[in-house]
């Protein structure tokens, strides 16, 4: 993510069916957006961000928090941002954010949070592999439904071997691409 993308990012971030799945609902200003964007650009901070292109055109974000290289682990978030997206770009953008996590940064785990009522967001994981490792009760609040549970997923980079291949099959069935790497 550069400074350049930051009005269309505020512009996913702040539409009602993104803010509803996050833990913090309000609109963000853009200057509370300026702040957040140029604490990531500090040295030290613990993160990377990321904005999914398909076709050169932008349709969602990957962010990658709480990155620690002594547990060689981290969270992710991510949301596609344009309403109309080609089917299967979730996939892809969850492929390559996965791909960037255990292959590019070498992490050992993903981490992943889903607010009880996002059932796509819960879906999305575990097609993507991840595994359902708790709940978190009543672990948040919001002013429009009261207390909500958080669902815990983990992805090791272990998993992401096994998973890997499916995966790419799964993505090359749903575009019909043939013999050549997927990713090339």
């Amino acid at each position: 993510m550069e400074e350049s993308d930051l009005l269309l990012v505020l512009a996913w971030r702040n539409a009602p069916r993104i803010r509803s799945a996050m833990y913090t609902e309000h609109e963000i200003s853009l200057e509370e957006h300026k702040q957040w964007f140029g604490k990531t650009q500090r040295e030290g901070y613990c993160g990377k961000h990321f904005v999914f292109c398909f076709d050169d055109t932008p349709l969602g974000v990957v962010n990658f928090t709480a990155v620690s290289q002594e547990h060689k682990r981290l969270n992710w978030g991510f949301y596609l941002g344009a309403d109309d997206v080609p089917r299967g770009s979730g996939l892809i953008m969850g492929f390559l954010a996965l791909q960037e996590a255990f292959e590019g940064m070498e992490m050992h785990k993903v981490v992943g949070e889903v607010l009880e009522n996002n059932e796509k967001s819960f879906r999305y994981h575990q097609r993507l592999g991840f595994l359902q490792e708790g709940c978190l009760k009543e672990h948040i609040f919001k002013e429009n439904t009261g207390y909500l549970d958080v669902f815990c997923f983990g992805y090791l980079e272990s998993h992401w071997q096994e998973m890997k291949g499916q995966l790419i099959e799964i993505m090359r069935e749903q575009f019909q691409i043939e013999g050549a790497d997927l990713y090339e």
